[in-house]
């Protein structure tokens, strides 16, 4: 199976045949996998969220329609409910299965839209101070919205908005205008993009005649999908800025011309 692998897979707990924990790399890129190599990527669970599996699962079943010939699959449809009938329970009769498998090969995999309702675009995750640690609180409106929309939805914008928040990108937005609100505007309206962004209450040295856009560490190669996108929502290229000390991968100081943007009305 070949999946195209977002972001680097890394475990160095997974559990291995034998009970032993082992480390598990899979790198970034398109990735050619056995049916055990797949389901490792699939199931890691350590280094990364229960919502980041979540996209890796869709990922991996999206790639497996993507790749599965109906026609050489129907013919072996027996061996294949053999094999499967020991791990699988349905209620659904073998005999409508070559049926659906039709219906399968007549979907255009394009069209298809997956979600995972993950910080955070449809929820809040804080830490609190009592033993159930980190808390996800859910934005049931978006959540809703999400549904409600699931069919409607511009399928570029969603793909564009499903490439942002992959790539995982941390973006700083900083009052550089004196214009009370404009930071967290704007933070909000990159984080209805998918973006981890949020406005720090923490003035910029200086205030800018026009928008900054700072690339830290490498920023702009490692995150490209981001830096295009604060490049052409912006009107600005990004500065590479080397500094161990930056706890952002970009940040934006505003100035009073930056674009006024702001999120999209709650549902």
């Amino acid at each position: 199976m070949t999946i195209n692998v977002q972001l680097p897979v890394v475990d160095d707990r997974y559990p291995g045949p034998d009970g032993r924990l082992r480390r598990v790399y899979i790198p970034a890129g398109v990735q050619h996998m056995t049916g055990a190599e797949a389901l490792i990527y699939a199931r890691s669970r350590h280094g990364s969220s229960d919502f980041d599996r979540g996209q890796r699962q869709q990922r991996v079943l999206l790639s497996l329609r993507q790749q599965t010939d109906i026609g050489t699959v129907l013919p072996r449809l027996d061996e294949l409910v053999d094999a499967l009938k020991s791990a699988v329970r349905t209620d659904i009769p073998v005999g409508e299965i070559p049926k659906l498998l039709s219906l399968a090969d007549r979907i255009e995999t394009r069209s298809i839209r997956s979600y995972v309702f993950a910080p955070p675009f449809f929820a809040r995750e804080i830490l609190s101070g009592d033993p159930r640690g980190y808390v996800i609180i859910p934005n049931v409106n978006r959540i809703r919205a999400a549904v409600r929309d699931a069919f409607r939805a511009d399928p570029a914008a969603e793909a564009r908005r499903e490439a942002l928040a992959e790539e995982g990108a941390t973006v700083w937005v900083l009052n550089g205008s004196g214009v009370a609100g404009q930071a967290s505007d704007l933070a909000r309206y990159l984080e209805s993009w998918g973006l981890a962004a949020s406005a720090p209450n923490q003035r910029p040295e200086s205030r800018p005649s026009r928008t900054r856009l700072v690339a830290y560490n490498g920023a702009e190669t490692r995150f490209p999908t981001t830096a295009a996108f604060l490049a052409e929502v912006l009107g600005v290229e990004a500065t590479p800025v080397d500094d161990p000390t930056a706890r952002a991968d970009f940040v934006v100081v505003t100035a009073r011309t930056t674009p006024a943007l702001t999120p999209p009305p709650a549902p």
